[in-house]
């Protein structure tokens, strides 16, 4: 399965912002502001974990994404 201390660690360490649109638009209008004043980002493998299976469970193949972008890559989009 995933491995849930390299998720932890990804959201402690990686950049609050959207990897595909951070440049593009403002992230307030993509995500929300969860009550620990903190934006709700999503994990997400680069090269997907179906693909790779546990080797794709390192920091370096993560990003954070905003939940649009982040559907916008799921699955038959």
């Amino acid at each position: 399965g995933r491995n849930s201390e390299i998720m932890k660690i990804a959201r402690n360490v990686l950049e609050d912002r959207c990897a595909a649109c951070y440049d593009k638009y403002d992230i307030i209008d993509r995500t929300f502001i969860k009550r620990d004043g903190s934006l709700y980002l999503e994990i997400h493998h680069n090269i997907t974990f179906s693909y790779g299976g546990n080797k794709c469970d390192t920091l370096e193949n993560l990003v954070k994404l905003c939940p649009a972008c982040h559907r916008a890559l799921s699955k038959n989009r």
